[in-house]
């Protein structure tokens, strides 16, 4: 990125906040309507996906939430690189963002989205 993002500075609809198991149904719902747009469709159950996306620990789920009602998700998970010495010595520590799953009621919105995530993991 060209310029360092801060959270605030980014348009997203609702107010974002981690995924809580309450959220599960909404955001199986996100997430097969999602998966019905591709060709080649991921099907999981609504237990496999919180097995997924409420990996604590390992997967972060962000949901955004608006009138009470989860309008969007995206989670990622942090995959800590090891970069080589003089990498690691010019360019500081690394840690890369890898885009999970999804689901979107406001696709114009998709790369705040995706910048959002990114924002939270790197913070």
């Amino acid at each position: 990125m060209d310029k360092e993002f801060q959270l605030k500075d980014l348009l997203v609809i609702g107010e974002p906040r981690l995924m809580e198991s309450r959220d599960l149904p909404s955001v199986f719902a996100l997430f097969k309507k999602q998966q019905a747009k591709y060709d080649f469709q991921l099907k999981l159950s609504q237990a496999e996906l919180q097995h997924h996306l409420m990996c604590e620990g390992v997967v972060t789920t962000i949901v955004f939430e608006q009138s009470n009602k989860v309008v969007d998700f995206v989670s990622f998970y942090i995959d800590k690189k090891t970069t080589p010495k003089e990498v690691a010595d010019s360019l500081g520590p690394f840690k890369n963002a890898v885009l999970y799953y999804y689901g979107l009621t406001h696709t114009e919105n998709f790369a705040d989205i995706v910048k959002y995530a990114m924002v939270y993991a790197r913070d």
